[in-house]
């Protein structure tokens, strides 16, 4: 286990700093921060947790299209987040040939649906 040995988070595994925090710390240039950087790249996409905003905490497969695509176009595109946005949007586009199962056929048919405008 490798613990941070300074500042307002001294005690605590690197693997629980938010990227955001990694990325400042990189720029100082500490290699600690830059190791762990890389160790999370190599995660799948399944397994990255975002570091930052209202979704802190949530895995970036959990959000939504709309939330993916205005990172992608709002953000500046060398940033890390574009990068995860673009590999989360690749994978869920992945499940795209999941065989739709038409409401008729499903268990629950006799729920109503209401459209709204």
């Amino acid at each position: 286990m490798n613990l941070i040995d300074f500042g307002q988070y001294k005690g605590l595994e690197w693997s629980k700093l938010s990227m955001e925090y990694l990325h400042g710390l990189m720029d100082s240039d500490n290699k600690d921060a830059l190791s762990e950087v890389l160790r999370r790249d190599k995660l799948p996409i399944e397994e990255q947790i975002v570091g930052f905003g209202k979704h802190i905490g949530s895995h970036w497969v959990d959000l939504s299209f709309d939330y993916l695509n205005w990172l992608v176009l709002n953000v500046e595109a060398s940033d890390y987040r574009v990068e995860l946005a673009h590999k989360t949007i690749s994978y869920k586009l992945s499940f795209d040939d999941l065989e739709v199962v038409p409401i008729e056929n499903c268990v629950h048919s006799d729920i109503e649906i209401i459209e709204v405008d």
